[in-house]
């Protein structure tokens, strides 16, 4: 193992899209039940092209911006 990987043939920078080739997904084995996991919702992700964007929703409804007032308005 070098510098820049953080699991063999895994670089620390590595993204989703680095490590899916013509919609396989490059990841070696799991080794423990939390990496399973993470796996199993890694491969129900479809990866897209198109820009990312992030919704802020609240109680069902999307809010314009991220209010933490109304996230503690909401868990309270």
């Amino acid at each position: 193992m070098n510098a820049v990987t953080s699991h063999p043939g895994i670089p620390t920078n590595a993204t989703l899209a680095s490590l899916n080739q013509n919609g396989i997904s490059n990841l070696p084995p799991a080794r423990s039940e939390a990496q399973l996991e993470l796996q199993v919702h890694l491969t129900t992700i479809v990866l897209t092209d198109e820009n990312d964007y992030y919704e802020c929703e609240i109680a069902g409804k999307v809010r314009k911006k991220y209010s933490t007032g109304a996230v503690y308005t909401y868990l309270s």
